[in-house]
């Protein structure tokens, strides 16, 4: 809606996303050691079942509220500030978002402890750019993150797309889309405690297989999806959803399987860098 051409938003465009991915780069390893420090490894894996299910859960019901609101706003041509009624409908999703962010950024702050870092007096001695590079070193830790590397290559193959595929081509509205998410919410709620224990009595990596093929086969049905067969969406949800608590179990503990106890950091930084890297 800015008074500027199509080449001048789209440069704003990437320079936001730029903006937006090197700040995430920022917190994000010193907000996985922050985990580390806080949650021993033997209460991680209760830890990450009940933050996935939490998230898993309010990240299908605002996907669900959004389409509401969207749908909502383009069926009434409501708007506001001369902005199309989609805009105006994301312009609100998007301010709300803001406000929440804020409020759990100043609630973390608050009433989260940090403990003393062992190791950042050595990090301090050591060159930041080599620092940076350790990791190259350590196979065993590459080999750990290669599975979440490659699986955040696999999901960014669809990104976006697959959503404007369903709304300009099968003809599906974003309230039906983001319907089949809420059906699925019961399993996400049922499998994640099957998932964890079944994470506690068996090898992560091998099960991890099982699961990612699992999931595979709600990716071969997308290629049934048509207009005239929309349901093929609904089962490749739910299909996925059977499978989708462990892999996102394990592909966020698989950082921690060949941690090094020193500059953690340094190794959280190559796994953010590493794993943007696949995502672009």
């Amino acid at each position: 809606f800015l008074p500027i051409e199509s080449s001048g938003k789209i440069g704003l465009y990437v320079a936001v996303t730029v903006v937006t991915g090197a700040l995430n780069a920022v917190t994000s390893p010193a907000s996985n050691a922050w985990t580390t420090q806080s949650i021993p490894l033997a209460k991680r894996v209760n830890y990450t079942s009940v933050s996935t299910l939490v998230s898993t859960v309010i990240n299908i019901i605002s996907a669900f509220l959004a389409g509401l609101c969207l749908d909502g706003f383009e069926a009434t041509e409501a708007s506001f500030m001369g902005l199309t009624p989609t805009l105006s409908a994301i312009v609100l999703i998007r301010a709300l978002a803001f406000v929440l962010v804020m409020l759990s950024s100043v609630l973390s702050a608050v009433f989260v402890k940090e403990y003393p870092y062992e190791d950042r007096e050595e990090e301090k001695k050591r060159n930041e750019l080599a620092l940076l590079f350790l990791p190259l070193r350590n196979k065993a830790f590459l080999l750990a993150i290669s599975i979440p590397c490659i699986w955040s290559f696999i999901g960014a193959i669809i990104g976006n797309f697959f959503m404007l595929h369903l709304v300009e081509n099968v003809h599906m509205s974003y309230t039906l889309i983001n319907s089949a998410q809420i059906i699925s919410t019961p399993l996400v709620l049922l499998l994640t405690p099957v998932w964890t224990a079944i994470l506690k009595k068996h090898s992560w990596v091998s099960t991890l297989s099982v699961a990612l093929f699992g999931y595979s086969i709600a990716y071969l049905c997308n290629v049934f999806i048509s207009e005239q067969t929309q349901y093929f969406y609904f089962i490749c949800i739910v299909v996925g959803h059977l499978f989708n608590p462990y892999i996102t179990m394990v592909n966020g503990n698989l950082l921690y399987l060949k941690l090094p106890e020193e500059n953690q950091t340094a190794f959280f930084g190559f796994y953010a860098i590493a794993t943007m890297a696949c995502s672009f």
